[in-house]
């Protein structure tokens, strides 16, 4: 989809009626997968939880943040000057290193 100039030869990367249609079946069979395989799952997994006062918390998710976003821009920054260094597209490097960068939290 974000291919066009490659597929169908369109100069615009647009979403058409078919790409839309597409993204939906696909939607529709991952979740219609996650339901049912959620479902089958009988097992009893005990977790344990841990209490943390609410500073604590609010403290932890406000570090993870700035951190986050700090890792971001430092991810970024030199993902630009290695780019420039070496000659290669930051275009190139977009499409390489930052999306994955941008995937490890997950």
């Amino acid at each position: 989809m974000a291919n066009d100039i490659f597929l169908d030869g369109n100069t615009a990367s647009v979403l058409s009626r078919t790409d839309g249609i597409l993204l939906i079946a696909f939607f529709v069979v991952f979740m219609y997968y996650s339901f049912f395989s959620m479902k089958k799952d009988d097992s009893e997994h005990e977790v344990e939880i841990i209490k943390y006062s609410t500073k604590k918390s609010i403290l932890m998710v406000v570090a993870g943040m700035v951190l986050l976003a700090g890792g971001g821009q430092v991810i970024v920054h030199f993902a630009s000057i290695f780019a420039t260094d070496y000659g290669i597209s930051e275009w190139i490097i977009g499409l390489t290193i930052i999306s994955f960068g941008t995937s490890l939290p997950e």
